[in-house]
């Protein structure tokens, strides 16, 4: 629930500009936030974990790693922290963590202050877990991970054709460091060989004949080799901005635009997070 501990970053103190240009799925006002809060709280109520709706609508996948030669696991994630997403979470939080009726009332006046001077930022947050690849035969480990991944880390914001740069960006990450144990079963076997040699004689009296034969036989033995690979991984978080509004006063997403795209680039990656309109406007409308 880390993401969230930024959510009242979402807004900036000035005058609501062209609303009545923005999508409809990022217009909120004080009642949209107090409904999410509130289902939110009703939701915890019957669930331990946050419904697989809520993240399969905020949440996307912008890493993975290499957890065997034809596996991969997906370990860095962007949220989207819209205002009506971060208040679900704190309802949700609040039931989970019996919060008391002014904790919950002054978590919901701050949203009422801060929407009365206008939204006009688009907000996410990510993190990035820097692993090494266990690529290789048995998921050995082919690639040590490299803290270097988690500096000069860049992310700009697409609709349509447009390329839209954040307020700031990430830059280099302070992180988290860690060590741990990989646990390898490489299946091995050892063969040898027995020759058995037997002789056999025959006799009509005058006469004898010897014969000699040999057999072999192959036995094969079957055992797994254990080994212990000690590996170093980085985890580092990043919260970046965009301006909802261009200089001239035109939202950057617009009532017509369907979806947008988070491109996030660390060390050698370039990784999309497309979140479609839709998705967003089915999560408010359901109940």
């Amino acid at each position: 629930m880390f993401m969230f501990r930024f959510a009242l970053c979402l807004l900036a103190c000035s005058a609501p500009q062209q609303k009545v240009d923005l999508s409809p799925a990022i217009l909120t006002d004080f009642a949209d936030v107090e409904r999410m809060f509130k289902r939110g709280y009703e939701d915890a109520k019957t669930k331990k974990a946050l419904p697989s709706s809520y993240t399969s609508t905020f949440r996307r996948g912008i890493g993975e790693i290499r957890t065997g030669p034809l596996r991969r696991q997906t370990v860095s994630h962007l949220w989207y922290v819209g205002p009506e997403a971060s208040a679900y979470m704190a309802g949700f939080g609040a039931r989970r963590q019996y919060q008391d009726d002014e904790e919950q009332k002054k978590y919901l006046d701050n949203w009422h202050d801060l929407l009365a001077q206008g939204r006009n930022s688009l907000t996410f947050q990510g993190t990035l877990n820097i692993y090494p690849s266990f690529g290789a035969a048995y998921a050995q480990i082919d690639r040590a991970a490299n803290p270097a991944d988690l500096k000069g880390v860049r992310a700009v914001l697409q609709v349509g054709k447009r390329i839209v740069q954040p307020r700031v960006q990430p830059g280099d990450l302070e992180f988290s460091d860690g060590t741990a144990s990989n646990r390898v079963s490489i299946p091995a076997s050892t063969s040898s060989t027995t020759t058995t040699v037997a002789a056999g004689a025959a006799t009509d009296g005058t006469s004898t004949a010897v014969a000699v034969g040999a057999s072999r036989s192959v036995t094969t033995n079957y055992y797994t080799i254990v080994r212990e690979e000690r590996y170093s991984y980085y985890s580092g978080t990043f919260l970046v901005q965009f301006n909802l509004f261009g200089p001239d006063g035109t939202p950057i997403l617009g009532k017509d635009d369907k979806e947008f795209t988070v491109i996030v680039i660390y060390g050698s990656n370039e990784r999309r997070a497309t979140y479609k309109v839709d998705d967003f406007r089915k999560f408010w409308a359901a109940k």
